[in-house]
This record gives C-alpha cells, structure tokens and sequence, in this order.
C-alpha cells in the first residue's frame, strides 16, 4: 500500500504549478483523502479482528443452531441472533465457555470498535480500542503479529470447544436430558421439529 503513497507524493510533488498556493503536503493530504499510510494499516488489521471474531460469533450461533436441531428444536426466528446471555445458557448447559479468558480481550476490542471504512476516523476508533486496552494505552497501536495472535486465540478456542459440540450435534444426538434442555430452548424461544 505505501507504494501507492509514494505514487501520489511524487505525482505532487512533481507538479508544484497545480497547488493554488498550497503547501504539497496539503495537497498530497486532499488526494489521499486524509488517510495515511499507517491509519490504513490500522483500519485494515481492526477491520481483521472485527471480521474474525464476527466469523466466530457466527460459528458459536450455527453450533447452537445445530445442536438443537440434533435434539429436535429450531429457534423460532433463526434470523435473529440470541443475546450474548442466550448463549451463555445454552453453553452452559453443555458444559462449554463460550468466552473463556483467553477470549474476552479479543472481542472486547473488536465489538467496542464502530469501525466503518468508508466513515471512519481512525483516530478516534483508536480511542475506543484504547478504552478497553488492558494496557491502559491512550491509543491504541495494532500490529500485525498482535492480530495474528488475536486470530489464534480465536482459532484455538473454535478447536476446544468443537469436539464437543461436535458429539452433541452429530454423534449423541437427543442425549440433552428433555428437562435440561426445555428451559434453554424456552429462552431461546424454539419450538418442536
């Protein structure tokens, strides 16, 4: 990407009778749209995080989703994404973390961030990231090695936790005692198949 920068400072810089009297930084700053090189690799490894943990709350729904058809029932509005506390329940009752420690940093910074590409400051988006740093940082610096660590997190606690779900869609399905079960798909406003 910074090649591309480098394309757009030479091209104004080579052109000194274009700026109206502006400085070249000024101009080079209009035609970049005032998004610098390391505020778009900031946007691009939050925007990462915020997609893999996204990725992640989709797999925990799907696996709710699979195993209650396993056992018979379907969430009435499949559409509809249960509360972070829906979930909790139903993992609970399978004896699972849906957000272990390892975790909850992860998704803390990825759901704390109103990150939109299009519209984003990226500044104050790391002002956001930076209230929930544990750090205490004031702004809040992604590398790339910090988000691949963050992806791993992630994947490690999809490989945890699928044998297990795993068992309970596919290999036992009904195993769910009747009277376990209701209360959660209650909650989960599910019905009978």
């Amino acid at each position: 990407m910074t090649e591309r920068y480098d394309q757009i400072w030479l091209a104004t810089s080579a052109d000194p009778f274009d700026h109206d009297e502006r400085e070249t930084f000024d101009v080079f700053y209009d035609r970049v749209y005032g998004l610098m090189p390391h505020e778009h690799e900031w946007l691009t490894l939050a925007n990462t995080l915020k997609d893999a943990v996204s990725a992640h709350e989709v797999y925990l729904t799907k696996v709710l989703d699979e195993v209650l058809l396993a056992h018979r029932v379907h969430r009435r509005r499949p559409a509809q994404n249960p509360s972070l506390s829906e979930r909790e329940l139903f993992f609970d009752l399978l004896g699972v973390e849906q957000r272990p420690e390892s975790v909850r940093p992860v998704t803390s910074y990825a759901t704390c961030s109103h990150i939109d590409a299009a519209n984003s400051e990226p500044a104050e988006d790391r002002l956001v990231f930076a209230q929930h740093d544990p750090t205490g940082a004031y702004l809040v610096e992604l590398t790339e090695d910090q988000v691949l660590a963050y992806l791993q997190v992630l994947g490690n606690h999809i490989r945890e936790i699928d044998p297990v779900l795993w068992l309970y869609a596919c290999h036992r399905p009904g195993s769910i005692p009747q009277s376990a079960l209701q209360p959660v798909a209650d909650r989960l406003k599910c019905q009978p198949l």
